[in-house]
């Protein structure tokens, strides 16, 4: 590393390209919202007017502060959150909460770390905000820290669309994660123009390091996430689900089948590289192999380097892909844990002939659990139906109190693959 002038009292910091790559490999990008938000990046979440941006923010903060995975699915980091809000008051973020965390199963205390200002004036360009938010960064040491939305904090006499009007702004952002090492997340409308451009200058599309962009298509909504040091995720669809129990994500069928597909593929043909699964799976090619290597990092499928002969006869190195012990059924919890009461321990157990039982509350109505042990006969022997049989088990762990219709609609479907149907319990008993 080169020194500064002395004069300055700078130091620009050049190092050379032989120190940094003999200090070893880094590793893969990490995530601190799996897919979506990468740890200490400057984030920004967009979206079109109402099209719901506030109830992702909200899930994005709730997954990261009691660790639960995002939209039930994606791992995140836990830790602190900051949480500023100028567009709705305390009173409207206590029902979405309440609504959020009975509709998810989220118990109160893991929202300890979960801190929020709700219309309390924020401007980013005040002194006195700044040196306040500074300080209560310092003194939380959050994970994640939220501005919703950025044309209320950042000042209403700040013209979004000027360059030099917006910079200081944005310039207070990246202070901020340095001094707090947290991901910044500010969320920004769309423009009116198509492709998802955010509105005001373009500094705005040029500052972010992971960008979540929420799309509807009727009453069908699309999140999907761009960085600048990983691979782009593949869109989710999901709707909002709301009932008198409260609010949570329905996610789409579409990943649940992709995946399934490629498991079978794989159950059938071991072995195969990643050429072979995308021409062996009826979907898009880049998609699949996107797929592929989120099974990948979940443990479900494995890869190891195998000789394969070329066209000419020699034989040659390639990586394979194939079902990794995961990718069956895993040891499950015993009923007594897996959530069979209500929580005042009066819950009963009818167990049933397959790998789940069901629990009477004496309130009329039915919720499933999962058996400590699997008999042989249950419906696992492909892929497709072992990845049924685990969501049944996810669901019913993570939300004991679980009606038959709401865990229905939990599960992936796809044809040929056993389901629920209303009014009966027989694929449970299988």
């Amino acid at each position: 590393m080169t020194q500064g002038s002395p004069e300055s009292g700078r130091d620009l910091g050049l190092e050379d390209a032989h120190s940094l790559l003999s200090a070893g490999d880094p590793g893969p990008t990490p995530f601190l919202v799996e897919g979506f938000i990468v740890l200490n990046a400057i984030a920004a979440l967009v979206g079109a007017y109402k099209v719901g941006k506030t109830w992702i923010v909200l899930a994005i903060a709730l997954a990261v502060a009691s660790g639960e995975a995002f939209l039930g699915r994606f791992k995140v980091a836990r830790g602190p959150v900051m949480l500023i809000l100028e567009e709705s008051g305390r009173r409207a973020l206590h029902r979405r909460l309440a609504m959020m965390v009975r509709g998810q199963g989220i118990a109160h205390h893991k929202l300890s770390q979960l801190f929020f200002a709700a219309n309390q004036g924020v401007k980013l360009t005040d002194p006195e905000w700044r040196a306040q938010i500074l300080s209560e960064a310092q003194r939380i040491q959050p994970m994640l820290i939220v501005f919703d939305p950025l044309a209320r904090v950042k000042g209403g006499s700040v013209d979004e669309n000027s360059q030099l009007e917006m910079g200081p702004v944005l310039d207070f952002l990246r202070e901020l994660r340095e001094v707090s090492g947290a991901a910044i997340l500010f969320v920004q409308h769309t423009g009116h123009e198509a492709g998802g451009r955010m509105r005001g200058t373009s500094d705005l599309e040029a500052y972010w390091e992971s960008k979540v962009t929420i799309t509807r298509d009727s009453d069908a909504l699309q999140i999907r996430a761009d960085h600048r040091e990983a691979e782009s995720t593949e869109p989710v669809g999901y709707r909002l689900d709301f009932d008198d129990h409260g609010m949570r994500f329905d996610l789409d069928e579409a990943q649940d089948d992709h995946d399934a597909l490629i498991l079978d593929y794989l159950a059938e043909h071991p072995q195969s590289t990643n050429t072979e699964v995308r021409e062996g799976v009826p979907r898009r090619a880049s998609a699949t192999t996107s797929r592929l290597l989120a099974l990948e990092r979940a443990g479900t499928v494995g890869r190891r380097q195998s000789e394969r002969p070329d066209k000419a006869g020699r034989a040659r190195r390639v990586d394979v892909f194939f079902l990794t012990e995961n990718a069956d059924l895993e040891p499950v919890p015993d009923p007594g844990h897996a959530g069979t009461t209500n929580g005042s321990g009066s819950g009963s157990v009818s167990p049933l002939s397959g790998a789940f039982y069901r629990g009477g509350h004496g309130t009329g109505w039915t919720t499933w659990g999962r058996r400590h042990e699997t008999p042989a006969r249950t419906p696992a022997s492909t892929p497709s139906c072992r990845l049924l049989v685990k969501r049944v088990a996810e669901v019913c762990v993570r939300c004991p109190d679980t009606k038959l219709r709401r865990l229905r609609r939990a599960l992936p479907r796809a044809p040929g693959r056993p389901r629920l149907r209303a009014g009966t319990d027989r694929s449970l008993r299988r």
